[in-house]
């Protein structure tokens, strides 16, 4: 990596690489053994910054393309980038190979400076917004953002990221959270949800809100999940629907179990859908606790460590209890904006499933056509694409009636 983060907890991350071959042979073997899913996403963000290893990022994006057209489902390549890197050039090569990324930003200028600091010892906020704002395609750039330090101003880091990005995700970050006071944090959220309240109520603005459920923000997804009624046995789908190729070759349950050998999983296990013991329960202690399906739990990588804490379990409940009052009160307030809410939500969820018309049109025009071929025919010329799409139909009807 070329930033030395104040808060990082990964000290090894600078001098591992992996070989290229062994990465394409891992996303082939999951796209083949996971045959049943609907879509396939490829985070490259490993441990470090994928930017220092363009070409081999470009090389794996190729790869997740021939896949998809192979299998005529969504590959889809993905990382995180820390944005010091990304350069227009950069950014519109990533597009170009449909590489879709996000920027890791600490929220506002005096908050990412005094945490995300260069080789020198600099901050790079400013660094990072000059690259960003020269990018000319913004719209699909996620802002992602973990706190770690009970000072953070939410409120002040979510207004400054929705003036940048049209996704924002904040998250807290992965580590354990003994002794730590979330008080400032959850006056910082309930600021935040006021705002909300008053773009929706006073101004019928659900471009703020949208902007924190279209991603993997942790109020936004808490939010959406309760609208969807959507309840959850686990945590998280690590080693069930996500796997994660560590440096040593070796296959786990997720990313941050990657250098934890005894988390590994085998091809055997993978293939007959066997998980590591620690990723397979919910502590007792999350029995009785009303946000039990929508939380999963702790993470299954602390739980290894026999980390715990009872602090962040508090506030994940105070959390779903904004996000429940913010819920009823909008749906008290016009049923008619609640409904554009639930609208807005069920599109962002339907981008998890497969185009059933894009696949039939791409099995069915194979001889002409690839799957890449055809999505990007969806998405920049829509009448030729509705036009094959008719065709297709028709002649299925005909052959029906015949």
């Amino acid at each position: 990596c070329n930033l030395r983060c104040s808060y990082c907890y990964n000290e090894k991350k600078a001098t591992v690489n992996l070989d290229l071959r062994t990465a394409e042979d891992f996303i082939s073997f999951i796209v083949e053994t996971k045959a049943e899913a609907e879509v396939f996403f490829v985070d490259m963000a490993g441990s470090g910054e994928p930017l220092l290893f363009l070409d081999k990022v470009i090389a794996i994006a190729d790869h997740c393309r021939r896949l998809s057209d192979k299998v005529f489902k969504d590959v889809i390549p993905m990382l995180a980038t820390n944005g010091t890197l990304l350069t227009p050039l950069i950014a519109a090569r990533l597009q170009e190979h449909s590489v879709l990324f996000g920027i890791s930003l600490d929220g506002y200028e005096k908050l990412h400076d005094s945490q995300r600091l260069d080789a020198e010892g600099k901050g790079t906020y400013k660094r990072v917004i000059d690259q960003l704002r020269q990018i000319e395609f913004r719209k699909f750039i996620v802002g992602a953002m973990t706190f770690a330090t009970p000072d953070v101003d939410i409120c002040r880091a979510y207004l400054n990221m929705l003036s940048l990005f049209e996704t924002v995700s904040i998250r807290p970050a992965r580590l354990n959270y003994d002794h730590f006071d979330f008080a400032n944090i959850l006056a910082g959220y309930d600021r935040f949800l006021d705002y909300l309240g008053k773009q929706i109520t006073d101004d019928h603005n659900l471009k703020p809100l949208v902007q924190i459920i279209n991603g993997d923000d942790y109020l936004g997804k808490l939010i959406l999940n309760l609208m969807a009624d959507s309840l959850f046995e686990r945590r998280c789908e690590a080693g069930i629907a996500r796997y994660a190729l560590g440096p040593s070759g070796k296959i786990f349950p997720c990313s941050p179990a990657v250098f934890e050998d005894r988390l590994a999983l085998t091809h055997e296990d993978i293939v007959s859908g066997r998980n590591n013991a620690f990723f397979t329960q919910r502590q007792p202690k999350c029995e009785k606790c009303p946000a039990r399906n929508l939380c999963g739990s702790d993470c299954f990588v602390l739980t290894s460590q026999h980390v715990s804490s009872g602090e962040l379990c508090d506030f994940k409940r105070e959390m779903f209890w904004r996000a429940l009052r913010f819920i009823g009160s909008v749906e008290l307030y016009d049923r008619n904006i609640y409904a554009q809410i639930i609208a807005a939500g069920t599109e962002i969820v339907g981008r998890n499933y497969a185009d059933a018309d894009l696949k039939r049109l791409a099995v069915a025009l194979k001889d002409e056509f690839t799957y890449s071929e055809l999505k990007a025919l969806r998405d920049q010329d829509p009448s030729r694409y509705r036009e094959l799409l008719s065709r297709i139909k028709n002649r299925d009807s005909h052959v029906s009636a015949g």
